[in-house]
């Protein structure tokens, strides 16, 4: 029997804190056994869309590494199954499409925790490999931006406390790079759709439960406008499974459920904005440009 070679995992991660310091098994190559590794790991909110079984999830990551990925979901799963998974991040980062295998799931019923599954990377050859090392680079160096021009984000939410927590937050974990990241707030769906067309952004969080006209309908209008229909678009709401289903239907590329870890989300958007970094090397040291 052929044996292929690919990721192997030796023991279950039940705790999903544990993901940035759980040391995985990676097969260095053909014929060779698995050496333990430790992988760094960074908290990034990427669209993540799943294909298990004749189902098709869209959810988004919590964690990632170079060997795992730990994604929110409260479906349901067994441990050991194959799941096919694109990650992205609208604007930014391009889909990249891998092979994964649920190695952990948890049911989120813990105070604290969130339900999620844990997923290991299942690469089948070193052209694989490099593929996950371009997505980790992606990751590094995003899409190039001029210096003069900032990240521009709106923020669509008739709440009060979530408004003054959108501007807390920018101030609190943007720090030195909120100049290359601008944050605007809107409270309704129509100042939405007119600030929209008077203005040019880079993303836009949509609450489901707006004043005028509705998140859900707001999307579907957007996606309808020949201008803004690849605008990048992230719902939030409390609506649970109900109102994910609609503000996807509508369009969106993203549903964050509230409440909200703003730290993840301003983290992601400083990671991905942020000046070019040193390129990834297969063996996950950077490649530093010479002097």
């Amino acid at each position: 029997m052929v044996k292929k070679a690919g990721v192997f995992f030796l023991q279950q991660i039940t705790d999903p804190d544990r993901l940035a310091r759980a040391g995985q098994v990676v097969s260095s190559s053909i014929g060779k056994s698995p050496v333990k590794e430790e992988k760094p790991s960074h908290r990034l909110l990427l669209r993540a869309e799943l294909t298990y079984g004749a189902a098709r999830i869209v959810t988004h990551t919590l964690e990632i590494s170079r060997s795992l990925v730990l994604v929110q979901t409260d479906e349901d799963a067994y441990v050991g199954d194959k799941v096919m998974a694109s990650f992205s991040f609208p604007g930014l980062v391009e889909p990249f499409s891998v092979e994964t295998q649920v190695i952990a799931r948890n049911s989120g019923i813990a105070a604290g925790q969130v339900a999620s599954w844990t997923l290991g990377f299942v690469l089948y050859n070193e052209g694989e490999q490099t593929r996950l090392h371009r997505l980790l680079g992606q990751l590094q160096n995003p899409a190039e931006r001029p210096t003069h021009q900032p990240y521009r984000v709106l923020v669509v939410e008739d709440n009060e406390l979530t408004r003054q927590a959108f501007a807390l937050g920018a101030a609190r974990f943007l720090g030195d790079d909120s100049a290359g990241i601008t944050l605007d707030v809107v409270s309704d769906g129509r100042e939405a759709w007119r600030v929209l067309h008077e203005s040019s952004y880079d993303l836009a969080i949509v609450d489901y439960g707006l004043p005028l006209l509705s998140g859900d309908r707001l999307i579907a209008k957007l996606r309808r406008d020949s201008g803004l229909a690849r605008l990048p678009i992230f719902a939030i709401s409390v609506g649970g499974a109900e109102a994910r289903e609609v503000m996807l239907s509508a369009g969106a590329d993203l549903f964050l459920p509230k409440p909200l870890v703003l730290r993840d989300l301003f983290a992601t958007l400083r990671w991905l904005t942020s000046p070019p970094r040193p390129p990834v090397s297969s063996d996950g040291s950077l490649h530093r440009a010479a002097s």
